[in-house]
């Protein structure tokens, strides 16, 4: 089950809102950190070692991240194994890609035998994969990835806070101040030596948006509401 109705409806929509994901603290457990109840995330560098362990039937829907991921055969061939053994219609397997992703990992993502609730999810490329695909900046992705290798929490990727605006005191009173003159009608300069306001400092994202792992919460959220999980 590719949920191939879902994913054009993801095709056609616009990426997900800060507000419409639930930002929370995120729990490691051996390597897979949980974004929020029945979704959790885990990043591979070197296969098969990192990925997750199985351990009795699976639950919950999984992203597991394979961007900038390198494959020798052998090791491509034990992810389609694990996928095989992991993957469900009731617990799927999200699985980020991109251009960085080994072509041997890609190949059975669009193998016609691809295991049921498996979804990959990337930057568009010129294959079959990813099954989302995302019209996205390769600076972008990359800037997006490191962020979390350099610590960036999994809820400002997806949902990043912004700095409010700020407004220096002494400038808010300058601007009082000229508004009463103003409403006297006095038409007195300001002295010389005073500065002018600061200008509000526009708000900025703390973290880059990680719009691939936005995407992937964004199907889990559809997903569930639709009742296919």
């Amino acid at each position: 089950m590719k949920y191939l109705p879902l994913v054009f409806l993801l095709l056609t929509a616009p990426l997900l809102r800060a507000a419409d994901t639930p930002a929370g603290p995120a729990a490691s457990n051996g390597g897979v950190q949980a974004i929020e109840r029945n979704l959790s995330y885990g990043r591979v560098h070197t296969l098969p070692d990192d990925l997750p362990a199985l351990s009795g039937p699976a639950t919950g829907t999984l992203v597991l991240d394979l961007r900038f991921v390198p494959a020798s055969p052998e090791a491509a061939a034990a992810f389609s194994a694990w996928l095989k053994s992991r993957a469900r219609p009731q617990a799927p397997v999200l699985v980020l890609v991109n251009p960085g992703t080994a072509p041997a990992l890609l190949a059975p993502l669009a193998a016609p035998g691809v295991p049921p609730g498996v979804v990959s999810i990337g930057p568009e490329m010129n294959d079959a994969v990813p099954d989302v695909g995302l019209t996205l900046a390769a600076g972008a992705d990359r800037a997006a990835y490191d962020a979390f290798e350099h610590g960036t929490p999994l809820a400002e990727l997806i949902s990043p806070k912004i700095d409010k605006v700020r407004h220096d005191e002494a400038a808010m009173a300058r601007e009082r101040a000229a508004g009463a003159v103003a409403d006297a009608g006095d038409d007195s300069t300001p002295p010389p030596d005073e500065k002018p306001a600061t200008p509000l400092t526009a708000a900025a994202s703390v973290a880059p948006v990680d719009r691939v792992l936005q995407r992937a919460v964004q199907l889990q959220h559809a997903l569930q509401a639709l009742k296919k999980i």
